[in-house]
């Protein structure tokens, strides 16, 4: 038999539980908002390596000259990042940007 006290125990774990459950569905439904933002704002980084060789090939065939700069002095590979997230919107993911830049430009 259960007693007043333990159906009151029963209760009060059966709130707390369902309290939780509608904190997770609050934090599904920010995370999908989120999602939604960032796709209709055009935030989403690019992961695509295609895309971003591109730009880089692009920009070392327009700064042929800063292509033997960098491997003389490997501190200018900096401004080639920033060529690239520029030239990106900013969108390009840095590691990607970083691995693929220290393959094509030899540093």
């Amino acid at each position: 038999a259960t007693t007043g006290g333990q159906a009151l125990e029963a209760v009060a774990s059966l709130r707390e539980a369902g309290a939780k459950v509608l904190g997770v569905v609050a934090t599904i439904d920010r995370l999908e908002g989120a999602r939604e933002n960032v796709e209709r704002e055009g935030l989403k980084q690019v992961t695509d390596t295609g895309a971003i060789e591109k730009s880089i090939d692009e920009l070392m065939a327009a700064n042929a000259d800063k292509v033997a700069d960098v491997q003389k002095n490997p501190k200018a590979f900096g401004w080639w990042v920033g060529q690239t997230m520029k030239a990106t919107g900013g969108k390009a993911n840095p590691a990607v940007v970083n691995e693929i830049l220290k393959k094509k430009l030899g540093v």
